[in-house]
């Protein structure tokens, strides 16, 4: 089994995305998560990306590499961390969260063409 801690250092929230199934889960400022995989092999099973967009929402992506997909994320005791956990917390305390869930109104009118 692999197993890797993340922790929140940071003053504020964090998107927690497990990878690559797309799921959120929200971090406290101090918040720890712990992902869990069935993978036993040599080779690394889990890729963490941190990046900050320039509205300052911070995310964290936990790439599941080898195994299932379905990596198990609990709080260090052992509690179950479920897709959008602490979604709702998020956005009404932080404004960057907030922004990060508001749905897109309309598509943008003008999509500039893909160069090659």
């Amino acid at each position: 089994m692999a197993v890797i801690n993340v922790i929140n250092h940071s003053d504020d929230w964090v998107a927690c995305w497990l990878e690559p199934l797309g799921e959120d889960r929200w971090m406290r400022p101090r918040e720890t998560f712990r992902f869990r995989s069935d993978y036993s092999g040599d080779e690394v099973d889990f890729s963490v990306v941190y990046e900050t967009e320039p509205d300052g929402i911070n995310h964290i992506a936990v790439w599941v590499e080898h195994g299932d997909p379905w990596a198990e994320v609990t709080t260090t005791d052992g509690v179950v961390v479920d897709c959008g956990h602490q979604r709702r917390e998020a956005a009404e305390s932080s404004g960057a969260a907030r922004r990060l869930m508001e749905p897109i109104s309309e598509p943008p009118s003008h999509i500039p063409p893909v160069s090659s």
